[in-house]
């Protein structure tokens, strides 16, 4: 065995050990994330049982959704502790629901590392359109396997064209609810400059998209062409002046010494 041989197997040994423990370093990410789930899930039950404790403790017995003072209250607790924003943790809270008690199989799959945190989440922030609970079990068994063998942007158009398929109807309902939030917003963002937003069916927004790229993409032809033309001719201009030995305020300059010239012969004569 020649020694380049040697080494290069020397490598690939230390290669195939390295993608081991990182494989392993994600399996243990990937429980890691579970874990967090079932205690952010714990979260939503200590908002639930603090708002019952104020209300007791204002004597009026009563739990309005409009209180919400528990809630922040838990949240900024937890926000303070893991340094993340009460957003972020009202956001974490709702994953763990969703994953909890509608997509358990999932996070049971992300608990023995067969998938990523990733995917998981995606099979769940997708699938929460879906309102029956037989369809979407089907569609949670079929979006685990797509996602054993897809990366997370391969999975996300996948997941939206296995809704389509499993649920048509509340796709058809979905996209009949959408087409009542359209519309088209314009903010400014400073003086001469604006903002427009645009809530628009798939493909007329892709397509208006697409057009606009196609038109910056021209202008910024035509700009670049143009000004490399206005730069050849100053170019040009400079070296005619040049030549003709000229500067710009020369000739006024001759023009007037001309003058005072004659007048002094005038006066000679």
């Amino acid at each position: 065995m020649s020694s380049s041989s040697a080494g290069r197997s020397a490598v690939l040994s230390e290669l195939d050990q390295l993608v081991e423990d990182l494989t392993g370093s994600r399996a243990l990410a990937a429980r890691a994330f579970a874990a967090e789930m079932f205690f952010f899930e714990r979260v939503a039950g200590l908002v639930e049982e603090r708002e019952r404790e104020r209300a007791a403790r204002d004597g009026n017995g009563a739990v309005t959704a409009s209180s919400q003072l528990g809630m922040r209250e838990v949240f900024a607790e937890v926000a303070a502790a893991l340094r993340l924003s009460e957003w972020q943790v009202a956001r974490k809270v709702s994953q763990a629901w969703s994953l909890t008690h509608r997509f358990y199989e999932t996070l049971c799959e992300a608990s023995d590392g067969r998938i990523w945190p990733e995917h998981a989440t995606l099979i769940a922030e997708t699938g929460a359109v879906i309102e029956d609970d037989q369809v979407r079990r089907q569609y949670e068994a079929v979006a685990v396997d797509m996602a054993g063998e897809m990366t997370p942007a391969q999975l996300r158009p996948a997941l939206s064209g296995l809704v389509s398929r499993l649920d048509p109807e509340g796709t058809q309902q979905r996209v009949r609810d959408a087409v009542k939030r359209r519309r088209v917003t314009v903010r400014e963002l400073e003086p001469g400059l604006a903002r427009i937003t645009a809530d628009l069916p798939t493909a007329q927004g892709v397509g208006i998209v697409n057009r606009l790229q196609e038109m910056a993409d021209q202008l910024y032809e035509q700009n670049a062409a143009d000004r490399a033309q206005a730069q050849a001719e100053a170019a040009a201009c400079g070296r005619r002046c040049e030549r003709r030995g000229r500067p710009e305020q020369r000739p006024c300059q001759r023009r007037r010494g001309h003058g005072r010239g004659r007048r002094r012969g005038r006066r000679q004569r």
